[in-house]
């Protein structure tokens, strides 16, 4: 869950720091939706922790639900604006959640770690592999 509200009142020096980091973080976001909107090639998950964060949840193998909580202040329209332009972008990124399915393959590789893990089968296969370098 990622609550993207900036800070409402700048009453200080760390106020006015802190809305700094959330629009640089909301602009590195606006660009992540861009570029998954548009099918881009290139999406730029690394620059700002917070798309970095989110890079499973918006273009991953995940589920994505947006809730976009706007006020009625008229001071606010702008950035309101902003938001549900941001949320509607998300509505048209495609993921397509798979469930980690295990396959008969999957299983059998499972089942090979485990024989190497184990202590007893560590020496028969050094052993094979011994006589296949003759």
């Amino acid at each position: 869950l990622a609550d993207l509200a900036g800070p409402g009142s700048l009453g200080d020096q760390s106020d006015v720091e802190a809305a700094k980091y959330v629009n640089k973080s909301i602009g590195a976001l606006t660009n992540v939706v861009n570029a998954l909107a548009s099918a881009s090639s290139g999406v730029p998950y690394r620059d700002d922790p917070l798309t970095t964060v989110l890079a499973d949840a918006l273009g991953g193998n995940c589920r994505l639900a947006v809730v976009c909580a706007v006020g009625p202040n008229e001071n606010d329209a702008e950035a309101a604006a902003q938001a549900v332009g941001v949320a509607q972008k998300l509505t048209s990124v495609q993921c397509r959640p798979t469930p980690l399915l295990e396959t008969s393959e999957t299983g059998r590789l499972r089942g090979l770690v485990s024989q190497l893990q184990s202590p007893e089968a560590a020496e028969p296969v050094l052993h094979d592999i011994d006589s296949l370098r003759e």
